[in-house]
């Protein structure tokens, strides 16, 4: 079960009628998909799931084409934090839609600029 996760950003890309949410997320869940939480010395702070939907004609999510990926994210130098090493996983049902509640209740269409 995906807990603590805060929608971070939203990018719809019109031509290819594709949302992409970034969550930020405990690191915790990299251990679950057995990613490593230490890259070059530079530990986690945070983890980021990355999904990608296509869109129906209604503008809904398509959820049976997600594609979604983690990432575990480093701070490379002082206030600056970078996404590294990006690996597709098959997250459950339910926390997919668990994310899709959290990123209807940021209302992420106004954020994508999509009337919805």
């Amino acid at each position: 079960m995906i807990k603590d996760v805060v929608l971070e950003d939203v990018i719809y890309i019109d031509y290819t009628d594709t949302v992409t949410f970034y969550f930020m997320a405990p690191k915790s869940i990299l251990k679950e998909y057995g990613i490593p939480e230490v890259y070059d010395g530079m530990e986690a702070v945070h983890a980021e799931i990355r999904l990608e939907f296509p869109i129906d004609d209604r503008e809904n999510l398509v959820v049976t084409g997600v594609m979604s990926s983690l990432s575990p994210t480093v701070e490379v130098s002082d206030n600056c934090f970078e996404d590294i090493d990006w690996t597709d996983v098959d997250l459950p049902r339910e926390d997919l839609e668990s994310l899709i509640r959290i990123a209807e209740e940021e209302n992420w269409r106004s954020q994508a600029n999509i009337k919805g």
